[in-house]
């Protein structure tokens, strides 16, 4: 992934090492988030032509991903995340019959 100032030209910045998806600033915009397989990456920005001043590992994630948006949002501290993270299927249903009448059994042994 690549940085470049807006408007106008400027010379980009590589970010990520080795690619890098769903790229999502910080609220102060000094720092760049992404994802690189399982791992959640934050590039540090610095100056008004962009350059990297660091990057890092923050987390492994269990994000989906694979979708053309973020599965992600960084909270205004940039120190917390909100994420869809992946649950399982269920390999069978349960159904449950009568279900009314157990409830009622159950409600009239409480009150007595």
């Amino acid at each position: 992934m690549y940085i470049t100032p807006f408007p106008g030209l400027g010379s980009r910045a590589q970010v990520s090492e080795n690619g890098g998806v769903e790229p999502m600033w910080s609220s102060d915009g000094r720092r760049l988030f992404y994802r690189r397989g399982t791992e959640m990456w934050e590039a540090s920005i610095a100056g008004p032509e962009p350059v990297v001043a660091s990057r890092r590992i923050l987390f492994q994630s269990r994000l989906s991903g694979g979708m053309p948006h973020t599965d992600y949002a960084v909270m205004a501290d940039g120190a917390h995340f909100v994420a869809q993270v992946p649950r399982p299927v269920p390999q069978g249903a349960i159904v449950v019959v009568n279900w009314i009448a157990e409830v009622r059994a159950r409600l009239a042994s409480a009150s007595h």
